[in-house]
């Protein structure tokens, strides 16, 4: 993590308007969500494979092919869809090495790094356990 925590930033952010992918030689290095309100770039750091997650205004892209994921699924049913929660979490060797997301219509999705690169994941919907 870098300097404070995000998670008070995400407060701020209204509709998820765009995604965008930082490609290295077909991985996929970082991912920035762009929100009405602010930006959150989400990068693997190459030496631990932990994530960094940084917040701000308006962050310049330089390094590797930029993708546009807005149109794609499952990103494509998230866009004008605001956080509902937001989770980092740490692997049982210590590492912080995923992110999750939910949005208002409970879409729920996982950004990993394995070998540091960003794999994403939707997780199901939960069920009861019993009734």
């Amino acid at each position: 993590m870098k300097d404070k925590d995000p998670f008070e930033y995400f407060y701020n952010l209204q509709e998820l308007k765009e995604v965008v992918c930082v490609s290295n030689e077909g991985f996929c290095e970082a991912i920035l969500l762009k929100f009405v309100g602010g930006e959150c770039l989400i990068k693997v750091c190459s030496d631990t494979d932990e994530l960094t997650v940084e917040m701000g205004g308006s962050f310049l892209l330089e390094q590797g092919q930029i993708y546009s994921l807005t149109l794609t699924n499952p990103w494509v049913n998230c866009i004008g869809q605001s956080l509902l929660w937001a989770w980092l979490l740490r692997n049982q060797q210590g590492y912080t090495d995923a992110i999750q997301f939910q949005f208002h219509n409970h879409i729920t999705l996982q950004l990993v790094s394995i070998g540091s690169e960003l794999k994403l994941s939707e997780v199901g919907f939960y069920q009861k356990l019993f009734s």
